[in-house]
């Protein structure tokens, strides 16, 4: 589990492979598209035999011939939500997604898996890698490294792409960039860990289209009012993002959307995006950085368009619970003698399951009566949230001996 370990099985490249989720209600297929490549990889340099199963996704690298896990994550997009809007029966949908490894020097088996209830996963992809076979290179555009990594250790590192910005903007971007980085490295729990992150922007080389309008066509897809939610911006177009963010080595990609409207979005291991011009946007960012870095559920309860079904088992983010197994979450960190349930009243108590989170007022949830997660303007994570992003930071930079 060593870097040589890493060196056995890889090399030092990112290899993508882009395909169609073909999505019913019920149901999703896998539909293999294309291979990309590009050099320098971004994310852990050791294997990764199992990872945690925060998100709706999650993709599994083996060795052909031995059948060794190499590589795992686990990862949610906007498919599985268009699932729980409600479609007809008979209804399909096509969503273009991606997955990202480190490139493997021998043949290899790519598995990708939907989570479908419980603890049952359901194959929706496998594909066999043979890196003598052509693959596609990814265009490569100017990058920029804003802050370097400093620890021993492997660096996180992020990437910073620009969305309606102009070719006459990009001292703009650069600037939108270094604040967004002043943002994550002076809050905790990032700040403890500042010294961990690299980060580049990437500029493109091609004017992108700009407009404020709620319909609009740009560079990477990105558009307001995903799923008749006005603030929900989100893009379908997972192929120019992944290839305008394989000019860099990258594991984490953050898109600036050059507006002051308010909106976001936070995808676990796939995108943040936030509007960078609006008053909330400090607090928009590390909000749904949660999301798409720890994996962090939202806490809230508000009126959503997609359907909450209630589940029989225990939820797959790691800072809710429906009671089902506490044991596998924050049980072991609740204060002493908090009720569980613990009642809304009981504001002496930092740390025990409130009720109220993953929009639903009853049934779900959360550690604490206060947290980011939870309200925009908080200015900070609860306890077990912040300890979530410490041991996601911890987990994919300490080189595994």
């Amino acid at each position: 589990m060593a870097q040589d370990d890493f060196n056995q099985w890889f090399y030092d490249k990112t290899l993508r492979i882009d395909y169609n989720a073909v999505c019913s209600k019920d149901s999703a297929e896998g539909v293999f598209v294309s291979l990309t490549t590009s050099d320098g990889w971004g994310g852990e340099r050791h294997t990764v035999k199992q990872c945690h199963h925060y998100g709706r996704y999650y993709m599994e690298l083996a060795d052909a011939a031995s059948g060794k896990v190499l590589y795992t994550y686990s990862y949610s997009t906007l498919s599985h939500e268009w699932q729980s809007t409600g479609p007809e029966n008979g209804e399909t949908k096509s969503f273009p997604e991606s997955v990202i490894m480190p490139m493997p020097k021998n043949q290899a088996v790519v598995n990708i898996y939907r989570h479908d209830s419980c603890d049952v996963f359901s194959k929706i992809l496998s594909k066999r890698i043979n890196i003598r076979l052509e693959m596609r290179n990814a265009p490569q555009k100017y990058s920029e490294t804003i802050l370097s990594a400093t620890s021993e250790g492997n660096p996180i590192n992020i990437t910073i792409l620009p969305e309606w910005y102009g070719d006459d903007e990009m001292d703009k971007f650069l600037n939108d960039a270094k604040k967004l980085t002043q943002w994550l490295t002076t809050t905790e729990p990032y700040s403890k860990y500042s010294n961990r992150f690299t980060i580049n922007v990437v500029m493109p080389n091609k004017e992108a289209m700009m407009t404020r309008a709620l319909n609009f066509k740009s560079s990477l897809g990105f558009k307001f009012n995903t799923f008749n939610i006005e603030r929900y911006i989100a893009s379908l177009n997972s192929k120019a993002i992944y290839d305008m963010a394989q000019s860099t080595a990258f594991k984490h990609v953050i898109i600036l959307i050059n507006t002051d409207q308010y909106g976001g979005s936070g995808f676990y291991n796939y995108y943040t995006c936030l509007c960078i011009d609006n008053e909330y946007s400090k607090e928009l960012f590390l909000h749904e950085f949660g999301h798409a870095f720890a994996g962090l559920g939202d806490e809230y309860e508000k009126d959503v368009t997609f359907n909450i079904q209630q589940s029989s088992c225990e939820l797959l983010t790691p800072n809710l619970t429906n009671l089902k197994d506490f044991k596998s979450k924050w049980a072991d960190d609740i204060d002493p003698n908090a009720p569980i349930p613990t009642p809304k009243n009981r504001t002496d108590i930092e740390v025990g399951a409130f009720e109220g989170g993953g929009y639903c007022s009853k049934g779900v949830y959360r550690p604490s009566a206060n947290c980011r997660m939870r309200y925009k303007d908080y200015d900070q994570y609860c306890k077990i949230c912040t300890k979530i992003i410490e041991e996601t930071i911890i987990e994919q930079t300490v080189r595994q001996k």
